[in-house]
């Protein structure tokens, strides 16, 4: 029998890899059960107070609930098997004491085969054994990098394929199966996918510089003073990155803008003009009727949808934060005094909060109204509560703090409903409260039930019968409504949807100049989260940034135009690059019918890219894109304007002043002159001056012969 070892630190550490597969981001080494030169290692596993004999041990017990809090406190086999015991409404989640809920290893390879099956399980299995209604799912390793470079000569489908890219990110599915999608369908939800903000496009030219990719400063005139102010403002990544943090809600203004108020007249905490703004959903001001004071300017400013803070204290303490809801500013005669109002919905309000660090260090004006420049949204929506969490522990510490509420109070507290009626309830101990009726019968409100309620959020009012499961979920929603009190937010379910930014033309740009200091971010281990997680401080704002995780980096890049070669050495270190060339393959069924003559379009492109590789390289080759559309319409009227419009251009662009090449290339050094693309016109001197005779050797023009595009045999001799 194998010595299991628990003891050793390679098996701690092929422990601490399997967590990381459930939770890359959650897992922390549980606190409980941290190995010490004091403890046996297998005191790990048994989570009990008595301890095993070490010195002897075959097979080890171990208990569910033991192993699942080793792999993550918040993956989705943890919280299934802690609920399982709860409902069951047996102890063996304390005393681990039901043997229905242990497993017993004999080999550290039962070990590896248990956390194999768990990763194996569908969806469908893990809800059916554990009998829970959660999606969370572990995290997918995708086959693309966090950065990546499409490169190739033009037309050979980069563009075409950061859609397909992009999608499959999202979807966390593999190229290959987006690939064989219909295309149609794929760039549907490409473009539904760019209108929700997890897809991003842009491209690079000469004049793109980092104002316009990070940040920059724009000046704004004022047209009533005349006067110019400069504001900073985002650049089209940074903007990106920072929506890719917020939580997916269609009801979020993602462009909003955040402004402080100060409402307290006396300067610092509350009076009775913020405790009327707070009531009556409103921030109101004392200005004169036609609206000249100097703060009205960045009052009007306000948009619907934007965020406003209310300034307590400190010039860096506030008390609500709020979304605007009107399109403008109205002077409201029904009121005695402070006129000038905006209605606001106040998300939150009466709470004190240090905003000092979510404002990048920055104190807050303490004028009356302006705006915040520093704030992010994503920090902001956290404070006020919007992101939600999906960490059971700010369940259980609210939990905590309600219990310890009702024990101060002899065990007794009223929670409200939302229909405004009291519910009296008695803490009996063993995490449940007792709601009591005359005859002697009662409910239990179960911490496990509430908590059910709590992380479910596909449960909705109306969809319940009436009677007692209804007063249920109302009693349950009275007692999650108490604890938010203690701190407790909105359950949200983890959100970390693949973003794509793309790039094109990605080498057309002077990538220094735009990537600044953001070169050394990108980097994956460099990411908010990562191994050697960084951030830096921008110089316009001086905002500290990171690139999130969750946000890869798409780009497509012209060999045509530039070699991979001669781009900086520090992009190159940073991308991943996928070469695509040419695929004659795809044309091959493509054949045109005419005058008697078959032409194989496949054929007739291997012989062209052949000549081309040769004569010059392999970067400068065409791409098969360009003869995509004789599928639909396999005409010579179309690949005469093919070659017209696409292909002489291109030739004439790579082999400048060399029409001889360009002549090899098609083959009209092989063809009859009718037949001839670009024919060779031989001039002698006489032909072209008068008088005397020079003596000059005949010389050759070229000109392109627009009656050979209309004949399938100029194309059927080039091969």
């Amino acid at each position: 029998m194998e010595d299991i070892g628990f003891q050793s630190e390679e098996v701690l550490n092929e422990l601490l890899q399997m967590a990381k597969l459930f939770d890359p981001t959650a897992y922390r080494r549980p606190w409980k059960y941290k190995p010490n030169k004091n403890i046996p290692a297998a005191d790990l596993y048994y989570g009990s107070s008595k301890k095993p004999d070490v010195r002897d041990r075959s097979e080890i017990t171990v208990a569910k609930k033991t192993i699942y809090w080793w792999i993550g406190i918040r993956s989705p086999l943890f919280l299934s098997y802690k609920r399982q015991v709860i409902d069951r409404k047996d102890d063996a989640w304390r005393k681990h004491e039901n043997e229905e809920h242990r497993i017993v290893f004999t080999s550290m390879e039962d070990v590896r085969d248990f956390v194999k099956d768990c990763m194996e399980s569908s969806p469908e299995e893990t809800s059916s054994q554990f009998d829970v209604k959660e999606n969370n799912s572990v995290t997918k390793e995708l086959d693309v990098s966090k950065n990546t470079i499409l490169y190739g000569p033009p037309g050979t489908g980069k563009t075409y394929h950061t859609v397909i890219y992009a999608v499959a990110i999202c979807e966390e599915k593999s190229i290959d199966d987006v690939e064989n999608e219909d295309y149609g369908d794929v760039l549907k939800r490409f473009n539904e996918y760019k209108s929700d903000g997890r897809i991003a496009f842009t491209t690079f030219h000469q004049s793109y510089g980092y104002e316009e990719f990070i940040e920059g400063i724009k000046p704004i005139t004022d047209e009533e003073t005349g006067t110019i102010s400069y504001e900073i403002i985002d650049g089209v990544f940074k903007e990106f990155c920072e929506k890719a943090e917020l939580p997916l809600d269609e009801e979020i203004n993602h462009n909003a803008d955040v402004f402080i108020v100060r409402l307290n007249l006396k300067g610092n905490g509350k009076d009775d003009l913020k405790k009327e703004c707070f009531r009556d959903g409103e921030i109101r001001f004392d200005w004169p009727e036609d609206g000249s004071d100097r703060w009205m300017r960045w009052f009007s400013a306000m948009k619907p949808g934007d965020y406003v803070l209310s300034y307590y204290d400190k010039a860096r303490n506030i008390d609500g934060i709020g979304v605007v809801l009107d399109e403008e500013p109205f002077y409201d005669q029904s009121k005695m005094s402070f006129r000038w109002t905006r209605k606001v919905n106040w998300l939150v309000k009466d709470r004190i909060i240090d905003i000092l660090a979510a404002n990048n260090g920055k104190y807050i004006s303490k004028s009356h109204v302006g705006r915040v420049p520093n704030m992010k949204l994503s920090s902001l929506l956290e404070l006020a509560g919007e992101k939600g969490t999906h960490d059971i522990s700010v369940f259980e510490n609210a939990w905590e703090k309600l219990i310890k509420a009702a024990e101060d109070n002899g065990n007794k507290y009223t929670f409200t409903r939302r229909s405004g009626s009291p519910l009296e309830a008695n803490y009996m101990g063993d995490d449940k409260f007792r709601v009591e009726w005359s005859g002697g019968t009662y409910n239990d409100l179960a911490k496990s039930a509430i908590m059910n309620q709590w992380t479910d959020t596909s449960i909705k009012r109306e969809d319940l019968p009436k009677g007692g499961t209804l007063w249920l979920y109302d009693a349950y929603r009275a007692v999650l409504d108490e604890m938010q009190r203690y701190g407790l937010l909105p359950y949200s379910v983890k959100k970390d949807e693949p973003c794509v930014f793309v790039i094109d033309e990605i080498n057309r740009g002077n990538i220094s100049k735009i990537f600044g200091e953001l070169i050394t971010l990108i980097e994956d281990t460099k990411r908010a989260g990562g191994e050697e997680e960084m951030s830096a401080t921008l110089p316009y704002s001086h905002q500290t940034f990171s690139i999130p995780s969750k946000v890869y980096i798409l780009g497509t890049m012209n060999t045509a135009d530039r070699s991979i070669a001669l781009m900086d050495t520090a992009l190159r270190r940073r991308f991943s690059f996928e070469e695509m060339m040419p695929d004659e393959e795809i044309l091959k069924d493509i054949v045109i019918e005419a005058e008697g003559i078959s032409l194989n379009i496949g054929k007739m492109l291997l012989a062209i890219n052949r000549r081309v590789e040769f004569l010059y390289d392999r970067e400068h080759t065409l791409g098969h894109a360009y003869f995509l559309t004789l599928r639909s319409e396999p005409t010579l009227e179309k690949l005469a304007a093919i070659f017209k419009n696409k292909v002489i251009p291109l030739l004439q662009e790579y082999f400048y002043e060399d029409y001889e090449k360009i002549r090899m290339i098609l083959g009209d050094d092989g063809k009859e002159e009718a037949y001839q693309f670009i024919k060779k016109i031989s001039i002698r001197p006489t032909d072209v001056f008068k008088g005397r005779s020079y003596d000059m050797d005949e010389s050759y023009v070229y000109r392109i012969n627009d009656d050979a595009f209309g004949k399938i045999a100029s194309y059927v001799e080039l091969i």
